[in-house]
């Protein structure tokens, strides 16, 4: 069930966008504000979970910004 959270109800702290890489891999991009300071991640699906395992199902990275 999804559940739809109204941005005025709740003092937001950031985004998150799925992405598709240009080899057509999905991943999530997310952009968070802590302590007045934006920082952008993004997270893959973890390749290397084993089925039943407790192993966390994407891994949470620092996101590399290209340069214009």
């Amino acid at each position: 069930m999804e559940t739809e959270v109204k941005t005025n109800s709740k003092k937001d702290i950031g985004a998150v966008w799925v992405r598709e890489s240009k080899k057509g891999v999905k991943y999530i991009s997310m952009q968070v504000t802590i302590n007045g300071e934006k920082i952008s991640l993004v997270a893959f699906k973890n390749s290397f979970k084993e089925e039943g395992s407790n192993q966390p199902d994407y891994r949470i990275f620092p996101s590399e910004q290209l340069t214009k």
